[in-house]
């Protein structure tokens, strides 16, 4: 079993090598834990990991291998997958110490990601040989400015709190000091999921989560250093002191229900919808019956050229439920609503009970497909008045690139019957 995971499915084959050894990291990181990892699934999500570290040129994987690449990009590609993987094994307990020593003496000075320099003096530390692991982190950290614009998941955020996760104590008092102070600034909502579990992760490794907080509160009331507040209760003089010896944080989560439409979002992409008949004529939300089946077409457009993993989301009115998934077979010039144009083969689309889910990849070897195209059937099952969302388009680990379209209502008159 050489196991490899999937994307949306098990073996799709959609899963890049780097997410698959992502996958595989957690699983020994949650065995080393003390959680109950299938040892079948551990044996062979380590064993993804052997087979990487080999930096065979023509792997056997079934996974989703970047292509359009000159053989010398190939190659230190490959190396880059062979330092996380060398990383995993150390984490299992089967490093391969002559295989780390190769991989940094003949690719050490040339591999330019600083995620996959981190994995490799974290793979030299774990086999005692601190010296070079030491330089393989100096050189991980003068790299972290650099642009990759081909990885879904590099960012300067992600990379600086990676070799915090990945290195930890070992990680020169210098170097841990400047990127704390960088990520101290970050916005959260626009943080990605990778930069949000790298963080977590490098404050885990360097013991800050381990520190007793002690506060007192004028004002509120705290219960384990924590308090809930009414939008009213925001008026009171509230104060709150940190009683402990070391440096505290306060954290303000604000939720409120919203009294107007949220505004139309452009950044990075655009995005529209509408509401068609099934013969192409524009419908009126506001003219809709009971039982009418019609199309809502949502087309987007990228506005750059840097590898992007997007996702659809539409969320459904409550007087609609969706029908049927349209495809690329069912529009163009000799589909069935060839007036949508083409409709684009996505990775996965899903029709769920209260939205439709698409997503897609593209790298930026396609800089001319910068457009999305989705539809979908709905029938009007309930008559009344109802909130249309607009549809939304996001980089998946690019959050600041978002669009929404126009959100408006939607009237479905009785037809009569019951």
């Amino acid at each position: 079993v050489t196991g490899e995971f999937g994307l949306w499915r098990i073996g799709d084959g959609y899963l890049s090598p780097w997410l698959q050894l992502y996958v595989a990291e957690f699983f020994v990181e949650a065995d080393r834990k003390g959680f109950d990892v299938s040892t079948p699934k551990l044996d062979a999500a380590v064993n993804t990991a052997k087979i990487l570290s080999r930096m065979e040129q023509n792997s056997t994987l079934n996974l989703s291998f970047p292509s359009s690449q000159s053989r010398k990009l190939a190659e230190l590609h490959r190396a880059e997958l062979a330092a996380y993987a060398h990383y995993i094994l150390a984490l299992a307990g089967e490093p391969d110490a002559s295989g780390v020593r190769y991989l940094d003496k003949a690719f050490g000075d040339k591999i330019s990601d600083p995620m996959a320099l981190s994995y490799l003096g974290a793979a030299l530390a774990h086999i005692g040989d601190r010296d070079p692991a030491s330089v393989s982190y100096k050189r991980a950290y003068d790299r972290l400015d650099e642009a990759r614009t081909f990885s879904y998941y590099s960012s300067l955020e992600r990379n600086s709190a990676a070799l915090l996760a990945i290195g930890g104590e070992t990680v020169d008092d210098e170097i841990r000091e400047s990127i704390l102070l960088s990520l101290s600034d970050l916005e959260p909502a626009q943080t990605s999921t990778q930069e949000k579990s790298y963080i977590v992760r490098a404050m885990a490794n360097l013991g800050t989560s381990k520190d007793e907080i002690s506060a007192r509160a004028k004002g509120v009331e705290l219960t384990e250093n924590a308090a809930s507040l009414l939008g009213t209760d925001l008026k009171k003089s509230i104060s709150i002191e940190n009683t402990g010896a070391g440096r505290a944080y306060i954290t303000l989560d604000v939720t409120s229900t919203p009294i107007s439409s949220p505004e139309v979002i452009s950044a990075g992409f655009s995005i529209d919808k509408k509401l068609y008949s099934l013969d192409g004529k524009a419908m009126s939300t506001a003219s809709v019956t009971k039982g009418d089946r019609a199309i809502i077409h949502v087309k987007a457009k990228s506005r750059f050229s840097a590898d992007k993993m997007i996702v659809i989301a539409d969320l459904l009115p409550a007087g609609f439920e969706i029908e049927t998934l349209l495809t690329p077979a069912d529009s163009g010039d000799e589909g069935r609503f060839k007036f949508l144009g083409e409709l684009s083969e996505f990775d996965m689309q899903e029709a769920r009970d209260d939205r439709f889910i698409a997503s897609d990849r593209r790298t930026r070897w396609e800089r001319n497909r910068t457009e999305f195209n989705a539809a979908y059937i709905v029938r009007a099952v309930t008559a009344g008045s109802f909130a249309f969302p607009g549809a939304v388009i996001e980089d998946m680990y690019r959050p600041a690139r978002v669009a929404t379209s126009e959100h408006s209502t939607l009237e479905i008159a009785p037809n009569g019957g019951f």
